[in-house]
């Protein structure tokens, strides 16, 4: 099985960076669990584009899950993606108020958009079921 780092690496270029790199992340994670194996997780360089993606999550995913258990799953996929922060999702929300984020913003809202509300959906709901390793 190849390490989390080359699976998000792969996904994001295969398809769009919106829903699709976040998918990833998620099954991996969610395979793991199930079959109480541990993945080796290795330091990586987080995109700008990967965080506007998961910051336009918080926007898209109340219209589909809402509840304790997708504020656990997102707050521990903000903060494995930025592991030294003390606070991950108060810094998550000043990175999305940069002026020269907004360009990185503007991509991922619109590949949420293409995907379209089932792809979102499914995305929405395996956030509810992520953990941090």
């Amino acid at each position: 099985m190849t390490n989390l780092k080359d699976l998000i690496k792969n996904c994001s270029k295969a398809i769009t960076l919106g829903t699709f790199s976040i998918s990833c992340l998620l099954s991996a994670t969610l395979f793991a669990a199930e079959n109480n194996e541990n993945i080796e997780v290795t330091q990586v360089q987080v995109t700008s584009e990967e965080l506007a993606a998961i910051y336009v999550l918080s926007e898209i995913c109340p219209k589909f899950v809402k509840g304790k258990k997708f504020d656990q799953g997102y707050a521990a996929l903000v903060a494995d993606y930025l592991p030294d922060s003390a606070k991950p999702l108060r810094q998550l929300q000043q990175i999305a108020q940069n002026p020269q984020f907004k360009k990185f913003l503007d991509e991922a809202r619109q590949d949420a958009q293409k995907a379209g509300d089932d792809k979102n959906r499914a995305v929405c709901q395996d956030i509810e079921k992520y953990q941090s390793y």
